[in-house]
């Protein structure tokens, strides 16, 4: 018998059920990507921009506006998660390339931004139902609020 192997969108909602947030999520996806996530607070984004997500060679680097509340950041999270898990990240990129190309980012397009955002969303709901995430609980805002001190 033939047997399809499991996508990474399939991987990916499927740890998700098994998640307590977002935060937790990126933690554990290093086993799908084969790399880590490291997320960090960015404060110089455009107004309109809320994260970003760089392949930088031996891990993925998840940027957010320190701004945000905590169940945005867990949708802004989901959102750069699914860029990563639908392959719309060019090569790595060095750290002096990203610093460079950060300001004036307008690689993805229209099309992408719609896909990583519905996957981000499906991503959100397998959370709710693994949890009842809705905000996240105090311990996940503590994992949070340390990203931005």
């Amino acid at each position: 018998m033939f047997f399809l192997k499991p996508s990474l969108t399939e991987k990916l909602l499927k740890l998700a059920g098994r998640c307590e947030s977002a935060f937790d999520l990126c933690e554990k996806a290093d086993s799908i990507f084969q790399k880590p996530i490291q997320i960090v607070a960015y404060n110089p984004f455009r107004p309109h921009v809320q994260g970003s997500v760089w392949d930088v060679g031996s891990y993925f680097l998840i940027l957010l506006k320190p701004t945000l509340t905590p169940l945005s950041i867990q949708l802004v999270l989901l959102h750069e998660l699914s860029h990563i898990c639908l392959g719309h990240l060019d090569k790595p990129v060095t750290i002096s390339e990203l610093l460079l190309r950060l300001s004036s980012r307008t690689d993805l397009t229209h099309s992408q931004e719609q896909a990583a955002q519905k996957l981000a969303c499906k991503l959100f709901s397998v959370l709710i139902d693994a949890c009842a995430l809705s905000p996240p609980n105090p311990p996940e805002c503590a994992r949070f609020e340390e990203l931005f001190r």
